[in-house]
């Protein structure tokens, strides 16, 4: 059963990307992420992700911490310490340093019923990957880069994707493009 309701998921985001009609940024169109190994009821995560990001024009291409290339992005899956500050943050990227991104599961888990656990980390994820690629906390007025989603984002999220708003494809554009130079620069 849950196999089946993520391969709709993942269809339903394929379809509303492939219809976004998006410019593909200039310079390279894929970013290499790694990320930690997470429970089998997230293993549609990476797939949703990149459907997400989708609009944007670039490719996500996932691979496990273990084989991580320099450069590319990578997402720590961490549980919060008791007493930790701002236990309200589900997740944080270092868009200034450009590499890090830190999920708290547990906060995430408890923020939504557990079914729809998996769609909002897929959003998280596509959010804070934005950041690292914009180089900027900056966070729009509507749609995925919203600073905090409330209860009518939940819902909207559960039937189709939160959009990126032109602005912020933009900006990602941008990004790619200073990306592409830093690691040409590396190699």
């Amino acid at each position: 059963m849950m196999r089946a309701a993520w391969t709709a998921l993942i269809l339903l985001f394929t379809v509303v990307s492939a219809t976004a009609g998006h410019i593909k940024p200039p310079g390279s169109t894929s970013l290499t992420v790694c990320s930690e190994s997470m429970k089998p009821e997230y293993a549609g995560v990476h797939a949703a992700t990149s459907s997400i990001f989708a609009p944007t024009g670039v490719r996500l291409e996932w691979r496990d911490t273990r084989h991580c290339p320099a450069g590319a992005v990578k997402i720590s899956i961490v549980t919060s310490e008791p007493g930790e500050p701002h236990s309200e943050v589900l997740a944080y990227a270092t868009p200034f340093e450009g590499i890090h991104i830190v999920v708290y599961l547990d906060r995430v888990e408890a923020a939504i019923e557990t079914r729809r656990a998996p769609v909002l980390l897929a959003h998280i994820l596509a959010h804070e990957i934005a950041h690292i690629l914009q180089g900027s906390d900056y966070h729009s007025d509507s749609g995925l880069m919203k600073a905090h989603w409330d209860a009518n984002d939940h819902r909207e999220m559960a039937w189709q994707p939160l959009q990126f708003t032109p602005y912020d494809i933009d900006r990602i554009h941008e990004g790619m493009i200073r990306r592409d130079g830093l690691i040409a620069n590396l190699r």
